[in-house]
């Protein structure tokens, strides 16, 4: 049995790593937005989260909780010890692959929460500036840092997602969830962080307001996913453009934009007349530019703009993020 999960562990691990220039170089692409993520979802949670009991989920959340009874200087010793806990128990149930893509944030963020947490400059400099005194805080204080927690708690994490990985923590719950039990992933998470966040409330005395701020700086931290990881990294436009400028505008996108078109012949549904539409695929960021490249050269052309969930193909995403590696039968 264990021969056979190690033999299959090892064949999983080959299909992980790169193997040409350019995967390797996506690779530590990944690697650097796993790491990044990693440190603004720990100076998120230690700057603004932490200092005010704002128990807003996961596994920070549960640090908070025991550290109100352990003691505070036990907070990221705690998060430390139940990341590797959590990781373990990953391995077990979710197999290598999973557990490969966690490891980077396992290792990074523990760490990452320490230096912001054990470096006095950042109590002296950061949260003595921003929580003077964190037992008498005003409702005022408190809503600010569970909003800018979110903020960066949110971005942290969607960077973790761009590079492939996952933070760990109790998402790796809801994934043996999804996996044992059926249970879709969201609801999961759910069910996890609002059980959290209800502890948080009861357990650790007067703590009402900054458990409800906990509820808005989840909130902000799924928001902060959305636009980040899906509406601006994964989310296309298609343009469709009718203009009798077609032929400049189409040399336009494929000369200064770096992208290839579709000519497409329509007939109008009024005057039953031809014309001809330029179909192009591009990312949100070259919005700006195309939208004012086609005004300054046709400003009567005719265009829609639609977003696209996924585009996959040369200049997007790939149809598989990882190749999978020829084994020999």
């Amino acid at each position: 049995m264990l021969k056979k999960y190690f033999k299959n562990a090892k064949a999983d691990i080959l299909d992980l790593l790169p193997r040409s220039k350019r995967d390797a170089k996506r690779f530590i692409f990944h690697i650097l937005l796993i790491i990044s993520g990693s440190f603004l979802l720990a100076f998120g949670t230690v700057i603004f989260l932490e200092p005010l009991n704002i128990v807003a989920g996961g596994l920070s959340g549960i640090a908070i909780i025991f550290a109100h009874f352990f003691g505070e200087g036990w907070f990221d010793t705690i998060i430390l010890i139940a990341q590797w806990v959590l990781f373990f128990i990953g391995l077990i149930f979710l197999g290598v692959k999973f557990s490969f893509n966690t490891l980077v944030a396992t290792i990074v963020y523990p760490l990452a929460l320490m230096l912001f947490y054990r470096v006095p400059w950042f109590d002296e400099v950061l949260i003595h500036q921003i929580v003077p005194d964190p037992a008498s805080a005003d409702t005022g204080t408190i809503i600010l840092c569970g909003l800018f927690g979110g903020v960066f708690v949110g971005s942290g994490c969607a960077l973790t997602f761009l590079g492939n990985g996952t933070t760990g923590g109790v998402d790796i719950l809801a994934f043996i969830a999804r996996k044992y039990l059926r249970i879709r992933q969201s609801i999961a998470s759910f069910v996890i962080d609002a059980t959290i966040i209800i502890f948080g409330m009861f357990l650790i005395p007067n703590n009402l307001v900054q458990g409800l701020v906990g509820v808005i700086s989840a909130f902000v931290t799924a928001l902060m996913i959305e636009i980040i990881y899906i509406k601006v990294m994964h989310t296309s436009l298609i343009a469709e453009i009718i203009s009798t400028d077609w032929e400049e505008i189409n040399r336009f996108l494929q000369d200064e934009v770096g992208r290839g078109t579709t000519i497409v012949i329509i007939k109008g549904g009024y005057k039953q007349e031809e014309h001809t539409m330029i179909k192009v695929v591009f990312s949100r960021r070259e919005y700006a530019q195309i939208k004012e490249g086609i005004a300054r050269i046709d400003p009567f052309a005719f265009v829609t703009y639609t977003s696209s969930e996924a585009v996959y193909g040369e200049g997007f995403q790939d149809h598989s993020k990882r190749r999978k590696s020829k084994r020999k039968k």
